[in-house]
């Protein structure tokens, strides 16, 4: 079967490379007058680029190029899946990967030089394959898709070139988490000094066929894989990928070469370390208490300098709003996610919530409703005590995330004026059985879904530790009991 497989995979990656040489264009580096970048177009049946009104660009991500989009399978394909639909497709390989130039550090031992393209240098690859296609289409915004990995470069590009992009979609993202044990598993710690980057990794790693293999794998539920994936798609991949690095046959097994600065930055993630600002909108009092002030110093503030405080978060909200101007606006998505963590029950009185927090966050909430926003608002913690309260806002125009505040409380107190949002424990989604999660989201459901107004969701998101079984059977609980 494997062998058969293998044949059928040998026959579509001959295909697929005489049709993709073809569609190449190779676009000067900006950050390295050396390098050329390597960028793949794939075009609506029967039109021109300048005929095309719409272009999307596909950022791969951490170990593999851009050939992951553009797979020469029949029905496997996502770029011509958009082509169809009147995009102009293009896919590109950040230099390092696939068909672009790699650094000179990855022309020797990994051993000899230090880890090499992270996040900011994709960016300015991202910008020269965007200038590329912008000039070619004469298009003046691209869509962006970006998978794991890419998702970081293409939300760090669109935060710092706003007006470039139409549209920006997150396949597979990651952002901030404090996971280290991620780190150790990874082994990207200093074993010396957990809080250091491991100095022992080099410029790049090699990636063999079984290591591509085993890490789809693991992430495929039923024990006989092929139930999920296609073989014969799955080693016409995996051929592909090994073609992709011209120095493949000289490891044994042959393998392919990835950048290790992309471990630089995954390291600062699991760290708990975000490395771009993916906006800046927060309740003035989480600004100050967060970045400027400190937990304590913001607390002393409360008692020691209140109206300096106040004047000084009613300055801020100036601020947290021209920065709505560079951010969703910009790119015409309309939703603004505004997480907050010390607003909840058990750090502030109602009082002071009622002074020091919410007049301000208030404030803010009414200033993206006029720009034809939506606030997304997510309320760590329990907040019941301050449902009296953040109801005060235009019914209809905004959505409340909810982590462990009474769902069914939440419902009656603000049903007629926010969609809620929320709240299957992480834990539950973690730990338990999908007969457990099945039981928890059909109690939700029944208590607050009648009438709509709610959407089932963990209660600060998917935790990447989420049993897949679990998730489906979230999922699947909205069908089953929502009617």
């Amino acid at each position: 079967m494997l062998r058969n497989s293998a044949l059928a995979a040998l026959a579509l990656l001959v295909a697929s490379a005489a049709q993709a040489a073809d569609r190449a264009h190779y676009v000067n580096s900006s950050a390295d007058p050396a390098a050329r970048l390597h960028v793949v177009e794939t075009l609506p049946a029967d039109t021109t680029p300048l005929e095309a009104d719409r272009a999307v660009l596909f950022v791969h991500g951490a170990t593999y190029p851009g050939l992951s989009f553009d797979l020469g399978v029949p029905g496997y394909n996502w770029m011509d899946h958009v082509a169809a639909r009147g995009f102009a497709a293009y896919a590109l390989d950040i230099r390092g990967y696939g068909s672009s130039s790699r650094p000179r550090q990855m022309a020797g031992p990994a051993s000899e030089a230090k880890p090499v393209m992270r996040a900011p240098e994709a960016v300015r690859d991202i910008l020269d394959a965007v200038d590329f296609i912008r000039r070619r289409t004469g298009v003046t915004r691209v869509n962006l898709i970006g998978w794991s990995w890419g998702t970081v470069t293409a939300g760090a590009f669109a935060a710092e070139y706003p007006t470039m992009v139409e549209r920006l979609v997150l396949y597979a993202p990651v952002y901030s988490l404090y996971m280290p044990e991620r780190l150790k598993a990874f082994r990207l710690a200093d074993p010396e000094d957990e809080s250091r980057f491991n100095p022992a990794i080099g410029a790049y790693r090699v990636v063999d066929a079984n290591a591509i293999r085993s890490r789809w794998e693991t992430q495929i539920v039923p024990e006989n894989k092929d139930e999920w994936r296609d073989a014969a798609v799955a080693e016409a991949w995996i051929a592909a990928l090994l073609a992709s690095d011209p120095k493949s046959a000289t490891f044994e097994p042959p393998a392919l070469r990835a950048p290790n600065g992309v471990l630089m930055d995954v390291f600062e993630i699991f760290s708990g370390r975000a490395v771009y600002d993916a906006g800046r909108i927060t309740a003035p009092f989480d600004m100050f208490a967060d970045y400027l002030r400190g937990s304590k110093g913001a607390m002393l503030d409360m008692y020691r300098h209140k109206d300096k405080l106040l004047e000084a978060m009613d300055k801020a909200i100036i601020l947290l709003m021209r920065d709505v101007e560079k951010g969703p606006q910009a790119f015409d998505c309309p939703f603004v996610f505004i997480p907050l963590h010390w607003g909840l029950d058990g750090f502030m009185s109602p009082d002071q919530f009622n002074t020091f927090y919410w007049p301000q966050l208030r404030s803010i909430i009414h200033q993206l409703i006029d720009r034809d926003l939506i606030p997304f608002v997510l309320w760590e913690g329990d907040c019941a005590s301050r449902l009296e309260f953040i109801g005060d806002i235009p019914p209809g125009k905004a959505m409340y995330m909810f982590e462990k505040t009474d769902m069914e409380l939440a419902k009656d107190v603000l049903g007629d004026v926010v969609c809620i949002n929320g709240n299957v424990p992480p834990s539950i989604l973690n730990t338990g059985t999908a007969d457990d999660v099945d039981e928890y989201c059909k109690n939700l459901i029944q208590k607050v879904g009648k009438g709509g107004g709610f959407v089932l969701n963990g209660g600060i998101g998917i935790p990447d530790e989420a049993k897949t079984e679990n998730v489906v059977a979230m999922a699947q609980s909205v069908y089953k009991y929502a009617n």
